[in-house]
């Protein structure tokens, strides 16, 4: 009789842990089958589609004096850049025969705020009763159109001028419009990086990478970054199907740039230190083959200490700089 409840207990024991080591639960089923199911990561375009999203960006640089030398008079920092908040409507009128589609972009929302220097320039928010008699309320329900690639390029931008040039009786207003829809802030307002360089097709775990290069001035030169994007995983979210990608960049350096890199460490190699951080982050439907949610965030800071300064000095003369690029795109319908 002992020997059948010592026998029994054996059993048990030997179940629960194929249970535990040997049994895979529905969500590792599910999860391995992901890993396995080849993903399309594209925009899907139909005609007289209208999706409306909101966009946040940010470029700004800032330079800051410390110590002695923020207390001379000729010297004058802070920050300098625009923010934008805005939402847009975005109607596909046309799909050509490569699958690119022209989109009209039609200005629904807009907060606007520039500064040079910590001066305010310009401070515009539509959604404010003083504001919306004000210059830059003419660019509400202004539209231009875009063209648009399956992997998130804007392969052309199309009837921007009247936009850029409508604001004319105001100097700062009229630079303000001519900046927002440049031609690179469009493509950079409208573009997705994250779909570009996919090699067909991914898997949970693939991964695919671009170059993007800013100029940081005379003093950092420019420095380009390797975005490095990865398919973390694919769940799904009521009716979508969502597949969740992020982003690490690492700095990475061309021939021109290796030359300029040198001939900066070789002057402020014992006066520069830096720190820098740039990631990103997607949501994409792939049933519908829209962008749910998606982000990315360069931000860069560096310390230049005087060389000269004594030891003892708790408080030597130092420059603080930094840039931020920062875009955000959400759809909201």
């Amino acid at each position: 009789m002992k020997l059948d409840r010592f026998f029994c207990l054996s059993i048990t024991i030997l179940i629960c842990s194929l249970t535990i080591t040997g049994c895979e639960t529905v969500d590792q089923q599910i999860a391995k089958q992901q890993i396995k199911q080849p993903i399309k990561l594209q925009l899907r375009f139909a005609e007289n589609d209208t999706t409306t999203y909101k966009l946040i960006s940010e470029n700004a640089r800032t330079v800051n004096f410390v110590g002695p030398l923020s207390k001379k008079a000729s010297v004058k920092g802070g920050y300098t850049g625009a923010k934008v908040e805005m939402i847009f409507d975005q109607k596909i009128t046309s799909i050509d025969e490569n699958g690119d589609a022209i989109a009209v972009i039609t200005l629904k929302e807009l907060t606007y705020l520039s500064k040079v220097k910590d001066k305010l320039s310009l401070s515009f928010d539509i959604i404010k009763d003083k504001d919306r008699n004000a210059v830059m309320a003419k660019l509400i329900g202004q539209t231009y159109k875009i063209k648009i690639s399956p992997d998130g390029k804007i392969t052309k931008v199309i009837d921007a001028k009247n936009i850029k040039h409508i604001l004319q009786s105001s100097p700062v207003a009229k630079y303000s419009a001519q900046t927002l829809f440049s031609k690179k802030a469009i493509q950079r307002r409208h573009g997705v990086s994250a779909l570009e360089n996919i090699e067909e097709p991914l898997q949970v775990g693939s991964t695919w990478s671009n170059i993007k290069t800013f100029p940081f001035g005379f003093i950092m030169g420019t420095k380009s970054y390797e975005k490095i994007y990865k398919l973390k995983e694919v769940k799904d979210s009521e009716a979508k199907k969502l597949a969740i990608v992020e982003m690490k960049a690492i700095p990475t350096l061309n021939v021109d740039e290796q030359n300029d890199q040198q001939m900066l460490i070789g002057t402020f190699q014992d006066m520069l230190d830096s720190t820098e951080k740039y990631t990103g982050y997607l949501e994409f439907d792939i049933n519908s083959g829209k962008v749910q949610k998606y982000f990315e965030k360069m931000d860069s800071k560096w310390v230049m200490v005087d060389p000269d300064a004594k030891p003892e000095n708790e408080n030597p003369s130092a420059i603080r700089m930094g840039v931020i690029d920062y875009i955000s795109i959400e759809k909201i319908d």
